[in-house]
């Protein structure tokens, strides 16, 4: 089922995006070098985008 971001979901969400960049990518970057990662609310979603989850 995909839903709307709420922030019960940022701990997943934010792993799941450094797997994607470090493990399958080899970016090797941290969530504290992409604050946009750890305030999904204000970066994506208070300006009228959005962003789900699944």
């Amino acid at each position: 089922m995909i839903t709307i971001y709420d922030d019960r979901y940022k701990v997943e969400v934010v792993n799941l995006i450094l797997h994607v960049q470090n493990v399958e990518y080899g970016v090797g970057i941290s969530a504290e070098e992409q604050p946009d990662i750890l305030d999904i609310q204000s970066n994506y979603i208070n300006d009228g985008g959005n962003f789900w989850v699944a």
